[in-house]
């Protein structure tokens, strides 16, 4: 399942946002009234600004209020009510909030939990420690840690706590930070109204009298408060996205009831106002108006730029008229009658596709009115620009300056990134007393931007001659117009510049930053945060591997291999205790430990631990047998540009580095440094792979105890076979075919949770890349195979004839009360398109994944699949009835389950 159809499954609910209403209500009320949160709610969550932030959020407010602090060291209702409110619009609030009222939900708590508070309170972790938006993925381990550490008295009470008595507060220590943070908006209104994540804030402050007299200009207490809180308790989630700046004008009206026709579909009004009435119009993973610390400093930085430096005013008009800019995005006046005045916004011209977000999984079809509503609300309201300059660096000409490509070469060479990226003139280094510590630093993920303010960390590359290295483009060959929401939401990297001479738009980009738009294009998604934490952590000793790799792999060293792939010395291994586990016509395959095993601990966090690998040791004697280190060399290159970057997920059994070990070239040993001395061996390469633990997978299926619930074994059946599609999809994408597709090569890992064993499937052995030998495997191969032709379909033909091999073994487990075994209509009929003879009447990978996805959701829904299809014996597909004959006694009638 997506991840981002799960979460909508589980926060897009009615109880949850009341939940969270409630919550900031009745802390706002208490900061009203001068009381402690704690006395009105039993279980607070303490949450606090992390090292990074506090550094952050206190450069920027001591240089633009120098007096600030000590305004904030003297509490006042109105500052404490609009610093409360601040408070619950920052994103890690609202994050915590929202998925601690899931996952304590009663209904949640009871189906998914066991009605245990203890593994409730781990999957709110599990949650928070990932955050996924619909342009990225960041990752938030420390900070979810800190959250723990800091909470203990809560942890405690796990087991007894009352969903309804859970809100949250701040530290003690930032207390003052958010007074300050507060007392900047206040001053900085005009502005700050244009930010998502300050809008509604602006408006309850602007329709709030009390809040107004009270942080005047002499920040003096208001005797009157009756109205402090009214326009927050007249306003819901829904009504604030329709209010302030960055709603079109097509959808901006003074009446809340009144929505529009999108593209001329009436219905879409009602979904919104249904969704409204419900108030369940927000996310957990990415809630409305919601603000990160990061992307304030940076936009206050921005502000400022424009404020001090007049030079370099944002040339918006001009910027506006841009080709590339008036392709995509259209300039619409909004009349901001509360201000009585106009501004112009930004809106994407493509249009809102209406069935494009309708849930396509059937179990969360009853949420498609708030499914769709809450796309459409995003699409109006996060979606627009208000100004191009309050996110958007403008570098002066003046301060860029040229740099040759062989001046560059070791910086470039240091990202793996080839030099045909780059023409003669691109490149500049950018040099200037305005820019900040934080400025145009990529950002990959929380985690990892955290380093480079705390530890003053800087990724390969980055630096050149003391300035930053960048290249500029013309503006209209860069896909950034089309892609603008996101180079600001995710990179943060970039900026642009006129050509002095010609006035061109020039887009400047950090090299960093060209080298994950790159990784996101051509391995996944996760590509950007798997690649910079492996440069992160190998980050003392990166020349030395780089010199390692070139010495281990001479000619056929590609630059690229630096991004991911290991030298693993065979000191670093348990040689003494290596166990044989098979052998192949490439080599041998052993077992072994591995002292600095990079161990996903957690969802994205990765720690180096012992543990076991599975090395792949060439038959060929180094440098001595041409031909098998040829097929050394084509693993290698084949593996690496399959894998590199995607981790398990991908379905692949992963690929950690390459090694030499010393053979006994007539045992095929490995030498054991404890035993005796290394004379007579001779050295050999290796792949260092994962290892699986759980064996091939249709032994691991024939092995498994028997079940009650015969639909969780067709769901679970199921749902291997679509990671499998999955993984096949992604190979196929690159152009590369697995082509040895049996049950040899899929393997089984699995992984002890504190309350459950989970298990999932790994492919293995992309091998050479060459075609199979007409007599390999022959069971799994496909018929085109024996005239020597392979294509991407003979792989779906292994697959589906690998699924037939994993129901036989698992047959026992499928009977029903009657003792006979029924099978699934829609998974019979996929299986007979697969096995077609005909490769063109095979279904493709991705289509094949969603398709079994869907079966599979079918099994495990909690209707137990009520509108399930069966065939009982014999049926009229007769390819998948060859395979799948039974002792039955035939019939061809169809069964639906009761």
């Amino acid at each position: 399942m997506a991840i981002t159809d799960f979460f909508l499954w589980r926060v897009s609910t009615p109880t949850v946002s009341r939940q969270v209403l409630k919550c900031l209500v009745s802390s706002l009320e208490a900061a009203r009234d001068g009381e402690d949160i704690r006395d009105k709610f039993q279980h607070v969550l303490v949450l606090r600004l992390v090292p990074f932030e506090r550094r952050l959020l206190t450069s920027i407010l001591e240089l633009v209020t120098p007096d600030v602090r000590a305004a904030a060291m003297t509490p006042s209702v109105p500052l404490d009510v609009l610093a409360t409110h601040m408070f619950f619009k920052w994103s890690w609030t609202s994050a915590v909030l929202r998925q601690i009222h899931v996952e304590f939900e009663s209904d949640v708590l009871q189906n998914m939990h066991g009605g245990k508070q203890t593994a409730a309170f781990d999957m709110v972790k599990e949650m928070l420690r990932s955050r996924h938006t619909r342009v990225a993925s960041d990752r938030r381990y420390y900070r979810t840690e800190q959250l723990v550490q800091d909470n203990q008295d809560f942890i405690s009470q796990l087991g007894e706590i009352n969903a309804d008595h859970i809100n949250v507060a701040p530290h003690a220590e930032d207390l003052v930070l958010w007074r300050m943070v507060a007392l900047l908006l206040v001053r900085n209104l005009d502005l700050m109204r244009e930010w998502k994540g300050f809008r509604t804030i602006v408006g309850l402050y602007s329709r709030s009298k009390s809040l107004q007299q009270g942080l005047g200009s002499q920040y003096e207490l208001a005797t009157e408060s009756d109205d402090l809180l009214n326009p927050l308790l007249a306003t819901t989630f829904a009504e604030t996205l329709y209010q302030e700046l960055g709603v079109h004008q097509a959808v901006f009206n003074s009446d809340p009831s009144a929505f529009p026709e999108v593209d001329g579909n009436p219905q879409l009004g009602e979904l919104v106002r249904s969704a409204k009435s419900t108030l369940a119009v927000d996310l957990m993973t990415e809630t409305v108006d919601v603000w990160d610390v990061w992307i304030f400093e940076r936009l206050f930085r921005l502000h400022l730029s424009g404020t001090q430096h007049p030079p370099l005013n944002f040339p918006t008009e001009d910027f506006l008229v841009c080709q590339s800019v008036s392709t995509h995005w259209e300039s619409v006046h909004v009349e901001l009658k509360r201000e009585g005045k106009e501004a112009t916004v930004l809106f994407p011209k493509k249009k809102f596709d209406m069935e494009a977000q309708r849930p396509r999984y059937e179990f969360i079809q009853l949420d498609q009115f708030e499914t769709i509503a809450l796309e459409y609300e995003h699409r109006v309201h996060d979606m627009a620009i208000s100004s191009p300059s309050s996110f958007l660096p403008l570098i002066n000409w003046g301060d860029l300056h040229p740099v040759t490509l062989q001046q560059a070469q070791a910086a470039v060479d240091a990202l793996g990134l080839p030099m045909s990226f780059f023409s003669e003139g691109e490149l500049k280094i950018w040099l200037s007393s305005n820019r900040s510590r934080s400025s145009n630093l990529l950002y990959v993920n929380e985690d990892l931007y955290c380093r480079h303010i705390q530890e003053d960390y800087d990724y390969p590359g980055y630096f050149l001659n003391g300035g930053v290295l960048v290249r500029c483009r013309d503006l209209n060959k860069t896909p950034f117009a089309e892609e603008m929401k996101e180079f600001w939401t995710v990179w943060n990297d970039v900026a642009i510049t006129r050509e002095q001479d010609t006035g061109q738009f020039l887009l400047v980009e950090t090299l960093p930053g060209i080298k994950a738009r790159q990784l996101k294009r051509t391995s996944s998604d996760s590509g950007p945060i798997v690649y910079f934490d492996f440069k992160w952590r190998h980050r003392l000793e990166l020349d030395t591997q780089r010199r390692d790799l070139e010495a281990l792999l001479g000619e056929h060293f590609k630059p690229s291999y630096c991004d991911f792939l290991l030298y693993i010395d065979a000191s670093e291994l348990d040689l003494a205790d290596a166990r044989f586990i098979g052998e192949g016509s490439f080599g041998r395959v052993h077992c072994v430990s591995w002292k600095k095993k990079p161990v996903e601990v957690s969802l994205d966090h990765v720690e180096e631990q012992v543990g076991q690998v599975a090395i792949k040791v060439s038959h060929a004697r180094l440098n001595k047998d041409f031909e098998s280190d040829a097929k050394f060399f084509a693993e290698l290159a084949t593996s690496y540009q399959a894998l590199s970057g995607n981790g398990n997920l991908a379905g692949f059994v992963r690929l950690f580095g390459v090694t030499k070990v010393l053979v006994d070239p007539d045992t095929g040993d490995m030498y054991n440094p404890q035993v005796g001395n290394a004379s007579g061996y001779q050295i050999r390469l290796a792949l260092v792979f994962d290892y699986a633990s759980g064996g091939n997978m249709i032994d691991f299926l024939a092995n498994e105890p028997l079940q009650d619930d015969f639909y969780e074994v067709w769901g679970n059946l199921c749902t291997y076979f679509a990671d499998i599609a999955r993984a096949l999809k992604d190979i196929h994408s690159r152009g590369i075919m697995h082509r040895d597709l049996h049950q040899g090569n899929v393997l089984v890992q699995t992984e002890v949770k504190p309350d459950d064993i989970e298990s999932y499937v790994l492919i293995s052995d992309l091998g050479e890349g060459k075609a199979l030998d007409p007599t390999s495997a022959s069971e799994y191969a496909a018929p085109e195979i024996s005239d020597g032709t392979y294509t991407a379909s003979s792989d779906i033909f292994a697959w589906a004839q690998l699924f037939i091999e994993a129901i036989r073994v698992s047959h026992n487990r499928l009977g029903w009360d009657d003792g006979q075994v029924r099978y699934p209509k829609r998974l019979m009929t996929i299986l007979e398109t697969c096995l077609s003879a005909q490769p063109e009447e095979r279904l493709s990978a991705a289509k094949l994944a969603d398709m079994i996805q869907d079966v599979s959701l079918e099994m495990i829904r909690e209707e137990k699949a009520t509108g399930v299809e069966w065939f009982l014996g014999s049926y009229k597909l007769p390819i998948v009835a060859k395979r799948l004959s039974t002792s039955l006694e035939l019939s061809d009638a169809w069964f639906k389950s009761s």
